[in-house]
């Protein structure tokens, strides 16, 4: 493995080819063409220098490695979906940078120089 770095995209790629079944249906999901699908899967297998799936006339199944791949995809699709409903229903207070800047204008403009 040349780069352990997996990305957020690299995750939505197998996923989409482990629910579509081929690059087209993966493309149309994403919003890519199949060429697109292609040449980020062939980047991904090679950078982490595993076959995610097996190629065949009727589609893509998925290897051991890209079913595990497209499970953690659906993890990390369900954990910001969740965040994003927590955050939906809470009213976070901005952050307080004009107080600190005031504190720090008094600070130094409000002393009287001699």
């Amino acid at each position: 493995m040349d780069e352990q770095s997996i990305r957020w995209d690299d995750l939505q790629i197998v996923w989409a080819i482990s629910e579509s079944g081929t690059l087209s249906g993966a493309g149309r999901r994403l919003k890519v063409s199949h060429a697109t699908v292609f040449r980020r899967l062939g980047n991904l297998e090679k950078r982490l220098g595993v076959a995610l799936f097996e190629r065949s006339r009727t589609g893509y199944t998925p290897t051991p490695a890209g079913e595990d791949i497209a499970a953690v995809a659906q993890q990390v699709e369900a954990n910001i979906k969740g965040a994003e409903r927590r955050l939906a229903g809470r009213s976070y207070p901005p952050a307080n940078t004009a107080g600190v800047q005031l504190d720090w204008a008094r600070q130094t403009h409000g002393r009287q120089r001699a």
